[in-house]
Formats: structure tokens, sequence, C-alpha cells
């Protein structure tokens, strides 16, 4: 795999991310359902990292989701996610696919305390600088 299909996120102030997800299997389980098929090695951001690849995810709009802790040295950890969303065309009669974007946004803030209006503005200041 290359991480040119992940997405980092840092976490808040303050925070570390290892304490806030802890289990990150069990995290993952908890938004998305589904179950862990296996796990691969990445290259993110230039670093071998372990993800883990969840299946059966029970959240209309998305099929599978890969995510992983990126260790820097020297820095905080970064939490990495590729999600992998269902095609518009291909969703079933009666599915909702801003249920995914919810799924996703509550996730994420539980992951990293960081709301998706935070992450937006610490975006837009990366790309600015």
């Amino acid at each position: 795999m290359t991480d040119d299909r992940f997405t980092t996120y840092k976490v808040a102030r303050g925070e570390k991310l290892e304490e806030r997800v802890g289990d990150l299997e069990g995290l993952l389980r908890m938004y998305f359902g589904g179950s862990v098929s296996a796990t691969n090695t990445a290259e993110i951001d230039g670093k071998e990292t372990e993800c883990l690849i969840l299946e059966g995810v029970d959240v209309d709009g998305l099929n599978r989701v890969i995510a992983g802790i990126v260790s820097y040295p020297g820095k905080k950890s970064r939490l990495a996610v590729r999600f992998v969303e269902t095609h518009p065309l291909q969703l079933s009669d009666g599915a909702d696919p801003s249920e995914a974007v919810q799924a996703k946004n509550d996730f994420l803030h539980a992951a990293t305390g960081r709301t998706a209006e935070d992450r937006r503005k610490s975006w837009e200041n990366s790309v600015e600088d």
C-alpha cells in the first residue's frame, strides 16, 4: 500500500493519540461495526505503519476502513485513515450516505479530540504556510 490514499490526523493539543485511542481495533468496530479482516503494512509519510483493515462495515456509504498509527521520532503520533466509500450509484434504496459522514466525524473526534471544524481550520492553516 502507498500513502497517497491515507489522510493523517493530528491529536488535540496536550493530548497523546496512544492515550486517546488505546485499542484502535475496538474503536473502529464501535463506530463502524464490521470486523478486522487483516493487518497490512503501509508506507505513510515515509514510515512503515501497521494498518488494520476493517471489512463488513455497518455504515451506509462505506465499504472498508483502513487505519493505523504513524509514529514520528521526537513528535506526536498521528492517526492515518483511508475510508473506502461506496459509489453513490451503488447504494441500495433507502441508504443514507450522510450516515458515513457522521460516522467518520464521530470516529475522528473520539480518536483525536478534534472536531471537523478544528480539523478544517488546521488544514487551512497548513495550506497557507
